[in-house]
């Protein structure tokens, strides 16, 4: 609601002012907080309560990769993982209702505890099947198994503190 009425109230006060009615603008304030504390008064309180979201997996048997199963299976399955035994163990030291946030705390910036832990006992090798990372030969030779496979565009997410330098090195190994 703030977001609609904020971003618009400049434009339709102008428009007001401009019209000769300047008065207007008052009024027009006057409706956004009526309607803003209608819908204030009418939300739920949820500050005392765990909110739980669901996420629908897509069919099994359209996802493929030992990888993609093994993330399906929860903590017990990332415990078949290298280094997975070592996340899990600082992951579960974390309350269960904090539990989602610590797991992506640092996510694509940099590795958390837990992140660090599988990293160091042997997580490090599966970044190349999990990641799109690499030398410029591998990206090309990832980048062109994909046009094969009928994919026509590809999203990268960069990561870290120089993204616009991430950017161009992805840029030069794909040239």
């Amino acid at each position: 609601m703030i977001a609609i009425f904020g971003g618009t109230a400049p434009l339709i006060a102008a428009a007001f002012v401009g019209a000769g009615h300047p008065t207007y603008v008052a009024l027009y304030m006057i409706v956004i907080v009526a309607v803003c504390l209608a819908v204030y008064f009418t939300l739920p309180e949820t500050g005392s309560k765990t909110l739980r979201a669901t996420v629908a997996l897509k069919d099994p048997e359209i996802v493929e990769g030992e990888l993609t199963a093994r993330f399906r299976g929860g903590l017990e399955a990332v415990r078949t993982m290298p280094g997975g035994h070592a996340w899990a163990e600082v992951i579960q030291k974390t309350p269960e209702v904090d539990r989602h946030f610590a797991i992506h705390d640092g996510h694509l910036m940099h590795l958390n505890e837990a992140d660090q832990a599988a990293w160091g006992q042997g997580g490090s090798s599966i970044i190349t099947d999990v990641t799109f990372t690499g030398g410029a030969g591998r990206l090309r030779g990832v980048v062109e198994a994909y046009a094969e496979q009928g994919v026509t565009e590809l999203a990268v997410m960069t990561s870290g503190p120089d993204i616009p330098g991430e950017l161009e090195r992805y840029v030069n190994a794909l040239a």
